[in-house]
């Protein structure tokens, strides 16, 4: 009862060291960074006009108000640029949420033990997650026709941020979901899932 596909060595290295004394690895994987990369499209879509508009507005905005009444030329005015460069730059990170999507994929790894399932996603600053007990079984399972797909242990409400991915639009909150995104067999996972819950159950 194992199963590991490669993984990088440096999120290797990571998840060996989250493992605690005499905890067995069962099963381990990467998400696959095209399908967290294309979960981010959505954002990436929204992006393109939304940039548009924001650099056609500074630029507009900044000729029209800065107009010298002396000399009729004109020169950047400073708070359209100000102003106009926050949605710029919010325009960027919509562009850039596939980008960034597959980054964090190639510097995140799932496992699973025979203590409980972990989720180590560390981009930039390390963020682990544990699951264990009835939160093995109480999941959600999204597959395609080639058996990949999500995992989700849960769905966790957040406030509009356009730089986050796999997230659901309801009643004006977005909902990110946490869990195993993007993996291969996916049943093979839930299987695991199932057969540590049960050894817990009659440990």
């Amino acid at each position: 009862m194992k199963h590991q596909s490669a993984i990088s060595q440096t999120m290797q290295r990571l998840l060996d060291s989250e493992l605690r004394p005499g905890e067995r690895l069962f099963w381990s994987q990467q998400p696959r960074p095209g399908a967290l990369a294309q979960k981010s499209c959505l954002s990436f879509l929204i992006g393109i006009p939304f940039f548009a508009f924001a650099v056609s507005w500074t630029i507009a905005a900044s000729s029209a108000l800065g107009v010298s009444k002396a000399g009729g030329s004109a020169f950047p005015s400073i708070f359209p640029m100000l102003w106009g460069s926050v949605f710029i730059l919010l325009g960027v990170s919509l562009l850039m949420s596939p980008v960034w999507a597959f980054w964090k994929a190639l510097h995140t790894v799932y496992a699973i033990t025979d203590q409980r399932a972990i989720l180590i996603a560390a981009p930039w600053r390390r963020a682990v997650y544990s699951f264990a007990g009835q939160q093995l079984v109480d999941i959600h399972r999204v597959e395609d026709g080639r058996g990949r797909g999500d995992i989700v242990f849960h769905r966790e409400a957040r406030v509009v941020r356009y730089e986050k991915t796999y997230q659901v639009r309801r009643g004006g909150n977005y909902y990110y979901d946490i869990g195993f995104l993007g993996i291969e067999r996916i049943r093979e996972a839930e299987d695991f899932l199932g057969e540590v819950y049960a050894k817990s159950r009659t440990a």
